[in-house]
């Protein structure tokens, strides 16, 4: 839960989402993607698909008390956007994410690995529920957005 990351915690929670099954690696080969209709991005939202997840990097927190190993504990801030193109469908979308990453069966020291890089997922601890943006400028697709604090540690 600190400690320098070799990767974002966006890349991080973005890995266990598709893990879990709550959407698909967008580097998947073309054909697969067509077929998936919630792949997950990290950091930048594509015109395409409509509906999509995007996970970004938000403020974390610092519980600024150190571990007993002398590390500082500290919590990553991330948002999970979903834009779906009705408003009943994203917000199911939203709605089972949460549930999904709130299950401590599901979380609870998750294992995440990224290229030669593994981490611990400890703990995803939303800061509400999902909020819902309305339409996104320029279309008729819906946004919403889940904000979360994660425990994370590199193996």
């Amino acid at each position: 839960m600190s400690g320098v990351l070799s990767h974002s915690p966006a890349d991080v929670v973005a890995a266990l989402i598709v893990s879990l099954g709550g959407g698909t690696d967008p580097l998947e080969d073309a054909a697969e993607q067509a077929r998936s209709s919630w792949p997950v991005k990290v950091s930048r939202t594509p015109d395409r698909p409509d509906q999509v997840l995007v996970v970004t990097d938000t403020a974390g927190r610092d519980l600024a008390r150190p571990h007993p190993v002398g590390r500082r504990a500290q919590l990553y801030g991330v948002q999970i956007k979903v834009r779906a193109c009705t408003h009943a469908a994203g917000w199911a979308k939203a709605s089972s994410l949460a549930e999904l990453l709130s299950l401590g069966a599901n979380v609870y020291d998750a294992q995440v690995a990224l290229g030669e890089a593994a981490y611990v997922v400890h703990s995803v601890q939303f800061t509400g529920p999902a909020l819902a943006l309305g339409a996104e400028s320029g279309t008729e697709r819906r946004l919403f957005t889940l904000n979360a604090l994660v425990g994370i540690r590199q193996l």
